[in-house]
C-alpha cells in the first residue's frame, strides 16, 4: 500500500510540475500569456516509479551529501527517461516529449535540462523525508 501511494503522490507531483514548467517556458519563450502548460498521460508512470525507487534507495544514500545524492538521482531521472522513452519509440513508433537540440540524446533525453533534474530531486527527496515523519510510513 505504501508503494502505490508514493506512485500516486510522485505521479500527480510530476505530472503537475511538467505543467507548470512547460507554462513558463512557453511564456519567457513565446510570451504566451495563456500560460497553458501541457504534460501526457505517459509520464504519469515514469513520475511514479521515482516514488517506487526512493523508497528503497533514500535509506541507503542518505549519510551522502546531497550534491553526491542529488546527482545520483538525477543520473536515475535520465536513465529511467531514457529507457521509457526508447521503449515507447519501440511500441508506438514516437517518444511523446522528443527533443530537438544539440543536447538531446536520440531526442528522447535533453541533458540541458539537468540543473532542473537536480533542482526536482531534490524537491521530490523532501518530499519523500516529509512522509517518512507520517505515521503511515
Amino acid at each position: 500500500m505504501e508503494y502505490f501511494l508514493l506512485f500516486l503522490i510522485y505521479s500527480f507531483f510530476g505530472v503537475g510540475i511538467e505543467i507548470i514548467f512547460t507554462s513558463i517556458h512557453d511564456y519567457i519563450r513565446y510570451k504566451d500569456i495563456a500560460l497553458k502548460g501541457r504534460s501526457y498521460l505517459w509520464m504519469f508512470l515514469i513520475y511514479g516509479c521515482f516514488g517506487l525507487i526512493i523508497k528503497p534507495l533514500y535509506p541507503l544514500i542518505s549519510f551522502i551529501p546531497f550534491v553526491i545524492r542529488g546527482l545520483i538521482y538525477t543520473a536515475i531521472i535520465f536513465v529511467g527517461e531514457f529507457a521509457y522513452g526508447f521503449l515507447l519509440k519501440l511500441i508506438i513508433k514516437k517518444v511523446p516529449w522528443e527533443y530537438k537540440t544539440r543536447w538531446s540524446i536520440l531526442g528522447i533525453v535533453n541533458l540541458a535540462y539537468l540543473p532542473f533534474w537536480l533542482l526536482l530531486s531534490y524537491i521530490l527527496e523532501l518530499i519523500y523525508r516529509c512522509f517518512l515523519k507520517i505515521t503511515i510510513f
